[in-house]
């Protein structure tokens, strides 16, 4: 199961952004799922490449993921905030940071 991460980035100072992307694909792989990180997905973009570029790729993303991880900070992000949208318009699960457990009840044998 693909589970894209979803949270505030502009605005945060990149370390601080990075550690809390990076903590939560941790998480994901602990629950046996694929995290899908926007970190890793934007890369590539060159230096000072504008909103919309990431958020065309990161949307991508979401149209192939399993899942979307929600976290603490989504609902203060615009971007977030239209990743949560087209996940719930779209029927993909929905978890957020709170429910762990939501993730960790998976029967990963069903969705792969």
């Amino acid at each position: 199961m693909n589970i894209y991460i979803s949270g505030k980035i502009t605005g945060t100072p990149k370390a601080e952004y990075e550690a809390k992307f990076l903590a939560a694909a941790g998480m994901i792989w602990g629950c046996g799922c694929t995290p899908i990180n926007p970190m890793e997905l934007t890369a590539h973009l060159p230096a000072g490449s504008d909103w919309e570029a990431y958020m065309e790729v990161c949307l991508q993303a979401i149209l192939r993921a399993d899942g979307i991880w929600l976290l603490p900070d989504w609902i203060h992000s615009r971007g977030a905030r239209i990743e949560e949208k087209i996940a719930r318009e779209r029927g993909i699960l929905i978890i957020h940071h709170t429910e762990m457990e939501l993730l960790e009840s998976i029967d990963l044998k069903q969705t792969s």
